[in-house]
C-alpha cells in the first residue's frame, strides 16, 4: 500500500507544481523565421523514469524558443512545433533529452522536422536540462534553416 500512496503524491504534486523555469537563454543562435503564436509561451513537460513508474512536471521552455527563432509576423515561413519534451534518465548520473517534432510552413507547403539535444550531468542539473533544451531548439533551428534556404529556390 505505501507505494501506491507514493505514486499518487508525486502525481499530485507534480499537478499542482508552478512550471520550472530556465533562466535567461546562453544560445547565440537566432533565425529569421517566426513561431506560431501560441509556441512563444510554451510550457513543455519533463519526464522522469523511476522504478515505479513515470512522473512528470512543467518546465517553461518558450523564453528559449522566442529567442531563438526570432521572426516576426512579416516573415513568410514559420515553424510549428507539434510535440516537444524533455525525457530524463537517471543512471550514474542524469541524462536530459529534449525532443521535438515540429514542422516548417514554407510557401504554403509543410516540411517536417525532428531534434533533438541531450546532456548529461552528475550534478548541476538545472544546467544540464538548460543545455539540453538549448541545444535541441538550436537543432530544430539549424534544420529549419535548411528547410527555408533550399524551399525559397524552388
Amino acid at each position: 500500500m505505501p507505494k501506491y500512496l507514493l505514486i499518487i503524491l508525486a502525481t499530485l504534486s507534480s499537478c499542482a507544481s508552478s512550471p520550472k523555469k530556465l533562466g535567461p537563454p546562453q544560445t547565440t543562435e537566432i533565425v529569421n523565421i517566426r513561431l506560431i503564436p501560441n509556441d512563444i509561451n510554451r510550457i513543455d513537460k519533463i519526464i522522469q523514469h523511476g522504478l515505479w513508474g513515470d512522473s512528470s512536471f512543467p518546465v517553461e521552455t518558450g523564453p528559449v524558443w522566442k529567442h531563438v527563432f526570432v521572426g516576426n509576423e512579416l516573415s513568410d515561413v514559420s515553424f510549428k512545433i507539434l510535440k516537444a519534451y524533455v525525457d530524463v534518465e537517471f543512471g550514474y548520473s542524469a541524462t536530459y533529452t529534449y525532443k521535438i517534432e515540429g514542422q516548417v510552413l514554407c510557401n504554403g507547403k509543410p516540411y517536417p522536422i525532428t531534434a533533438q539535444g541531450s546532456r548529461s550531468a552528475a550534478w548541476a542539473l538545472e544546467n544540464a536540462m538548460r543545455q539540453s533544451v538549448e541545444r535541441g531548439i538550436v537543432n530544430a533551428a539549424q534544420k529549419a534553416k535548411f528547410i527555408v534556404e533550399n524551399c525559397k529556390k524552388i
